[in-house]
């Protein structure tokens, strides 16, 4: 009687069975249908940027005077805009632009962020103090507004849009990258790496950045979005890519002034952002769920 309920309170207070975490991962991720959606729409984005040339019907630069304004039909399924050019065939081409300048943005913003922001967590002190302050200032703007001045500056072009909406992307990734830094470096296995004599940048590289990955990882997926309705944003205003370059927002602005009589003009470039930014926005979801540490091994 007594070794079955000693067997009893063994069973109760078992841990529960682990899985592996690719599974976990897999479940957590594509639990939502959103998130399924969402990752179909980033697949075809990606997809229809890379195959722009192949999957355009007509030359997206090339006007056509004799053809303006034409509304959908079988030739034209968007129509033209005011000087000729297929409305279709400009905004796959736009989905390049938007999605070449989210990348390199973001790959600027996300990289400087990280090593500011590993330097003031580690080091502490008058490093963080000296940083941080500088990192404050710059969030105390907009990263629209600041994007917006030094696009203003350095003038129009798919390079200066980059390094603008970079600049502008750093901050958010340096605050995110000196908070994690600076839980990490308290956990035990710091402590020990240390007292085995790893060099500070080796520790840095080897055991905090991997352990600070995932906050990062959820970050570049959510400012994706972000920075495509930004560069989209540039390109309304004037300041984002240049003539005759093809690119959703300077598509809406081209088309605004005659919403009412050929609405498609600024109503497909701005569906297709909606579209975008809302699907990047439920993968960064899907993957913040999927990387919560508190999850793993339980599901």
């Amino acid at each position: 009687m007594t070794s079955k309920v000693n067997f009893e309170l063994l069973k109760a207070y078992e841990s529960p069975p682990r899985v592996s975490e690719f599974r976990r991962f897999v479940r957590v991720f594509f639990g939502r249908k959103v998130v399924l959606f969402g990752m179909v729409v980033i697949l075809l984005f990606i997809m229809v940027a890379i195959f722009a040339p192949w999957l355009a019907p007509y030359d997206p630069y090339t006007p056509d005077l004799d053809n303006t304004l034409s509304m959908p039909s079988t030739q034209h399924l968007l129509g033209t805009d005011a000087i000729g050019r297929d409305t279709l065939s400009r905004l796959i081409y736009g989905s390049r632009t938007s999605l070449l300048v989210g990348i390199a943005a973001i790959g600027i913003g996300a990289t400087v962020g990280l090593f500011i922001g590993l330097v003031a967590g580690y080091f502490g002190g008058l490093y963080n103090l000296i940083i941080m302050r500088f990192v404050d200032a710059l969030m105390s703007f907009p990263m629209i507004l600041f994007a917006l001045t030094i696009a203003a500056l350095l003038g129009g072009g798919l390079t200066n849009i980059v390094i603008a909406l970079g600049v502008g992307l750093v901050p958010i990734y340096a605050r995110l990258m000196c908070g994690q830094v600076i839980s990490v470096k308290e956990n035990e296995y710091i402590v020990a790496g240390r007292s085995l004599g790893c060099t500070s940048w080796r520790i840095m590289l080897l055991h905090i950045i991997p352990n600070c990955l995932p906050p990062l990882i959820v970050m570049v997926t959510l400012m994706m979005g972000s920075t495509i309705l930004a560069e989209a944003g540039l390109s309304f205003l004037g300041i984002g890519i240049s003539p005759p370059g093809a690119a959703w927002g300077s598509m809406i602005n081209d088309g605004y002034q005659r919403i009412r009589t050929y609405p498609l003009l600024s109503f497909s470039p701005g569906i297709a952002i909606m579209i975008v930014v809302f699907s990047f926005n439920m993968v960064g979801d899907g993957l913040r769920d999927a990387l919560d540490p508190r999850l793993r091994g339980t599901l």
